[in-house]
């Protein structure tokens, strides 16, 4: 995303947070799976700004009583997860010897 982005992640954020608890199954998984696809392509520094607070909304999902929409938050999960931790090793936060 570009670095104009982040002016807009505030609305973005407050629409996903409504959508992550909408009734309907559907909307509530793919708010999940474009949650994870808005911290993926985030730039560094909008990234730096708004990663806890994207990541605690991604987070809610593990506790949606729906058990697809579990698995989906899983697998948003781990695929952030394995983006930022490449991100680590490129930015030097992370050690290869830490490797998990």
């Amino acid at each position: 995303m570009a670095e104009g982005a982040g002016a807009n992640l505030e609305v973005i954020y407050n629409s996903l947070k409504i959508l992550i608890n909408d009734k309907i199954i559907d909307v509530r998984k793919t708010a999940i799976e474009c949650l994870a696809k808005i911290i993926n392509g985030l730039s560094l520094t909008n990234l730096r700004d708004s990663e806890a607070k994207l990541v605690y909304l991604l987070l809610t999902g593990l506790s949606d009583e729906n058990e697809d929409i579990v698995r989906c938050t899983i697998k948003m999960i781990e695929d952030v997860g394995e983006k930022r931790k490449l991100l680590g090793f490129e930015l030097g936060e992370i050690s290869e010897d830490l490797q998990i």
